[in-house]
Order: structure tokens, then C-alpha cells, then sequence
């Protein structure tokens, strides 16, 4: 009985570590956006690097 908990316990920790990592990731791409839409709103962006912005994601 105390594998099968161990193993459910495991299963539930390793579920929130990549949770978290898909939360960090997120956080991380949301603020890149962010700092992208900033600087197109405000000219700094090149046709060129806009593109590449956009065909990157």
C-alpha cells in the first residue's frame, strides 16, 4: 500500500513541477510580447525586425 502512495504522491509532485514550468514559460513569453508591442506602438522596430518578430511567434 505504501508504493501505490508513493507513487501517486510522485506522480502529483512531478504534475505541478511542470505546471510551474509552463507557468514560468508563459510568464516569460507574455512579457517578451509585451516588451515587442511596446516598442512597434512606439517606432522603434525596423520593417524588417517587425517581420522577423512576427514570423518568429
Amino acid at each position: 500500500m505504501a508504493t501505490s502512495r508513493k507513487k501517486t504522491t510522485d506522480a502529483a509532485d512531478s504534475s505541478t513541477a511542470d505546471n510551474a514550468s509552463a507557468v514560468a514559460e508563459f510568464e516569460k513569453s507574455l512579457e517578451s510580447l509585451e516588451t515587442l508591442v511596446q516598442r512597434m506602438e512606439e517606432g522603434e522596430l525596423s520593417l524588417d525586425d517587425s517581420l522577423a518578430a512576427y514570423e518568429r511567434g
